[in-house]
């Protein structure tokens, strides 16, 4: 039989982190234990964000502000990272109002007594002159893990006015765990696992251990079934053969039939009807699989094969590179950033040319606005640089995915 480990020893390492030492593990269940937990951790706590921001006078995130050392995408950034701790589970909206000379935290915001910022003194922007103002209404939400801003326009719950940001719900900063081995009786191979909880304040590292591990529990009781159930269904069964035997009028006809019914019924079963995450039915319908009848007659296809669509690649780098053009800079993924320098950089030596045939030619891509400005104000400002013309800056780990980020810009 397999053993069960010891209750956890809990020692404090710093404010908000804690070390969870769990001895007598059984042989290779450290590891076990130690990934399930750091993946609940970090994935599935429920939080309090902001997931969306009106500020007076910015109508895109890659705008500036009179007066105000940080650019929008800087103090989205920040806006990212407040926390809160509120009584109930809905939405709620927040107002700042700063005029003048001033370094503006995250204390500054007002908000309804039910609600607390555990980051009071989190950096939001700085002023840096008396005629400098700085107004925005945000949104505070409640949810869990990471959700990326595509998904809260999908749902249309934000206004059209408001810019929408990626939400880190998850309390949960850091989790590390390690296993080492150890002595039980004559055993030396069973395993002692060390975990690191690191929270952000809105709760503790013991309250998060636990909430994770009761997370684990009723997941796994999914696929527990006791004796007395089991022998239930058992009954059941016999009752329904032996019915099946006494009124068996043809009975090898009628369940052929049936079953016959049942696969034709199947098969035509819509794909979004079943338990599949949404990500891989878009995938699948994006190539004109729908049905179960469509997956089957696909035959086994390799899994490159459903990767994003060519289509669908080159217009998101399209778009990279349109709002870098437009906007100087903007922030994606550093795979993505790096792309779209590429193309950025290939863009405006074939704009420096200033012929008809280039002008055509960066037409079949982009809009007439991105073209407008290749030709005529970043081909003539680029004409004596030989290459160059943007920079890569690496500039922060995604919470939720763990995707490195960065900034793409337009080297002035």
């Amino acid at each position: 039989m397999i053993s069960l480990p010891k209750p956890p020893k809990i020692t404090p390492v710093a404010d908000n982190e804690a070390l969870f030492e769990i001895e007598d593990c059984y042989p290779g269940y450290g590891m076990t234990l130690g990934n399930a937990l750091r993946r609940v951790l970090l994935s599935s706590l429920a939080g309090s964000a902001i997931k969306a921001v009106r500020i007076m006078g910015v109508d895109h995130e890659f705008s500036t502000i009179d007066h105000v050392k940080e650019d929008v995408v800087e103090i989205l950034l920040n806006l990212k990272q407040v926390r809160f701790t509120k009584a109930t589970a809905e939405s709620i909206r927040g107002t700042l109002k700063v005029t003048g000379k001033k370094v503006v935290k995250a204390n500054d915001f007002e908000f309804p007594s039910d609600v607390e910022v555990v980051s009071p003194d989190l950096l939001i922007a700085t002023l840096t002159h008396k005629d400098a103002k700085l107004e925005m209404e945000v949104v505070v939400d409640h949810g869990i893990g990471y959700v990326p801003r595509e998904v809260h326009k999908e749902h249309g719950d934000t206004e059209t006015s408001m810019l929408v940001l990626d939400t880190f719900y998850t309390p949960v900063v850091q989790v590390n765990y390690r296993v080492e081995n150890m002595r039980v009786g004559a055993r030396t191979d069973y395993n002692r696992l060390f975990v690191t909880v690191k929270t952000d304040g809105t709760i503790t590292p013991e309250n998060a251990f636990h909430q994770a591990s009761s997370i684990l529990v009723e997941q796994f009781k999914v696929f527990k079934h006791d004796a007395a159930d089991s022998a239930a269904r058992a009954i059941d069964v016999d009752s329904v053969e032996m019915a099946n035997d006494d009124a068996s009028v043809a009975p090898a006809k009628k369940r052929g039939k049936k079953a016959t019914e049942k696969k034709a019924v199947a098969s035509k079963q819509d794909l979004a009807d079943l338990k599949l995450s949404s990500r891989i039915v878009n995938v699948l319908a994006d190539h004109g699989i729908r049905t179960v009848d469509g997956l089957l007659a696909r035959g086994e296809v390799k899994g490159r094969q459903f990767g994003l669509p060519a289509r669908k690649r080159n217009a998101l780098l399209n778009g990279l590179v349109e709002a870098t053009v437009l906007h100087g800079r903007i922030e994606t993924t550093f795979a993505r950033a790096k792309e779209a320098s590429r193309l950025v950089e290939k863009s405006i030596t074939t704009a420096k040319k200033g012929t008809l045939a280039a002008r055509r030619k960066l037409a079949t891509s982009y809009r007439d606005d991105v073209v407008k400005r290749l030709v005529d104000e970043l081909g003539p400002h680029y004409k004596a640089r030989k290459g160059g013309y943007t920079r890569v800056v690496r500039t922060r780990i995604r919470q939720g995915d763990a995707s490195p980020m960065a900034v793409i810009e337009l080297i002035k």
